[in-house]
């Protein structure tokens, strides 16, 4: 079967950023790294009827259509105006679903990652101490699922990839001098191609 995936989600973060370099008119650094770990929630219809269908043997139960995930990330930036900034951020997107079991001696476990390498562009708005980033972005991104079947040890590898965008907004406050503290709120869409079988014989729709 082919699953047409689209994720879409929202994450608030808390990370630390280096700066490199500083100016005098208490703008932000011009070049910055960001590092963050959040937990967000994230809607794949799709792959959730697939896993659910595959999964639950006629039981009944059903994977969620909403659910939560976890993401990493990191972040170069580079201020190029005083309101404007570009980065190029890499995330990852982490998931595991276990179905038909409530143990892993004989359920089914499904494991994806979304890798979300994307290029993005801010607005900026300069405070005293702090700074406000409005923007979006885009990305070519790539993700791999593994479905295990613990009664028969066997495990299967699929992947896929598609376009991807993203808007977000970011608070930063001063911590010291090269310190600074992020909270962000970010929306994403994935339009991935079909799930394919890692050997290429066998696609999931």
């Amino acid at each position: 079967m082919k699953i047409s995936v689209k994720l879409a989600f929202a994450t608030l973060v808390v990370c630390t950023q280096q700066s490199f370099s500083q100016v005098e008119d208490h703008r932000p650094s011009q070049y910055s790294i960001s590092l963050g770990m959040g937990v967000g929630v994230h809607s794949a219809p799709s792959l959730a009827d697939y896993i659910s269908a595959f999964g639950t043997s006629g039981d009944g139960e059903r994977v969620d259509e909403f659910s939560s995930m976890l993401e990493l990330y990191v972040t170069p930036s580079m201020r190029v105006e005083r309101e404007w900034d570009v980065a190029i951020e890499y995330g990852l997107l982490l998931k595991t679903h276990l179905v038909g079991s409530n143990n892993t001696s004989s359920g089914t476990e499904f494991a994806y990652s979304v890798h979300m390498p994307t290029a993005i562009v801010h607005y900026v708005v300069d405070g005293e101490s702090y700074y406000v980033k409005l923007g979006g972005g885009a990305g070519y991104h790539f993700a791999t699922m593994t479905r295990t079947l613990f009664v028969f040890g066997s495990e299967e590898k699929f992947s896929t990839a598609g376009f991807g965008a993203k808007l977000e907004a970011v608070g930063n406050t001063k911590f010291d001098d090269t310190f600074y503290g992020n909270i962000v709120a970010d929306l994403r869409w994935d339009f991935l191609d079909s799930f394919k079988k890692c050997c290429g014989c066998c696609r999931i729709r």
